[in-house]
């Protein structure tokens, strides 16, 4: 099968589609390697960059400084983008959360993003941000019976685990405290979540 053609859904019972879980019909992880040439901070979204911030959360204040990657939601918007155009999936959800102070996690962004993206690549590109709204402590809370040990939210990940020391890794330790759901997380050296 090409990657641009659609796989057929699988069945369930009386032949109706299986859902999935959270409602997609399937996660498909793209990889893109990205250096520092675009304003250096950005080199923090490639495995084994050494300038994301260490310690605690930082307060919201500080959060634009200490955490920004600039371009961080342009970029992972327009790998996923294309991906959905070659698919014909005609909306893209990006994970964005109401805490997020950024430029490119606005409502204005999307909607603008969501009308370059169709136009760019001639597909219609719904673009949504169902948990805007949401701080990752109630992120966390909807999905505890979903496997949250396989997402990554980590700066600094070491392969597939969080290192556990960068300040999205404490914010992810806190936000799961705050909901009250054990941290299935392995973070780097093996330490796993309260």
């Amino acid at each position: 099968m090409r990657p641009h053609e659609r796989r057929p859904r699988q069945r369930g019972a009386g032949g109706r589609p299986r859902p999935s879980p959270g409602g997609a019909s399937r996660v498909r992880a793209l990889r893109a390697r990205v250096g520092a040439g675009g304003g250096g901070r950005t080199a923090a979204l490639s495995p084994g960059a050494r300038c994301a911030p260490r310690g605690p959360p930082r307060p919201p204040c500080a959060s634009r400084a200490s955490n920004y990657l600039p371009g961080r939601n342009l970029l992972l918007g327009s790998l996923a983008a294309v991906h959905c155009a070659r698919a014909r999936i005609p909306a893209l959800a990006l994970a964005l959360l109401g805490d997020n102070p950024f430029p490119d996690a606005t409502p204005d962004f999307l909607r603008t993003f969501g009308r370059c993206a169709t136009r760019a690549l001639g597909a219609p590109i719904r673009v949504r941000a169902p948990f805007r709204r949401l701080g990752k402590d109630a992120v966390i809370r909807l999905g505890h019976d979903l496997p949250l040990g396989l997402t990554l939210s980590c700066a600094r990940p070491r392969g597939l685990r969080h290192c556990g020391r960068c300040t999205k890794c404490a914010e992810r330790r806190a936000a799961f405290a705050r909901a009250g759901v054990a941290d299935p997380t392995t973070y780097a050296g093996g330490r796993r979540g309260a």
